[in-house]
């Protein structure tokens, strides 16, 4: 019988060395891609990647989305998106829109 990964690796633990390093050197990699990606973003447009994150989901949508619409997009709290857009419109880099009819604004 030929089990799959996550089943093989609950009931034959001592068998998973390879894949254990496999993920973990994945995750390394990973890790320092975002911290280059950060890094970049940083020292060229002067930006973090969770505000650029938030700009390409904007980009989305040129008619533009509620904050808890681009909270769902981006699997984050609309307290994390409300302190994003406050520090633009601080800034004088985004303007609010009033609320629509259901109540959100745009």
């Amino acid at each position: 019988m030929t089990l799959d990964s996550e089943t093989k690796a609950v009931e034959l633990p001592e068998d998973h060395g390879n894949e254990i390093r496999l993920w973990l050197r994945l995750l390394t990699c990973t890790t320092l891609i975002e911290g280059e990606v950060r890094s970049r973003l940083r020292e060229r447009f002067d930006v973090t990647l969770p505000r650029f994150d938030l700009m390409a989901q904007l980009d989305k949508v040129p008619d533009g989305m509620t904050l808890s619409d681009v909270s769902k997009r981006m699997m984050v709290s609309n307290g994390n998106v409300t302190g994003w857009s406050s520090g633009w419109l601080s800034q004088g880099i985004s303007t609010g829109a009033p609320p629509t009819p259901t109540g959100g604004s745009r």
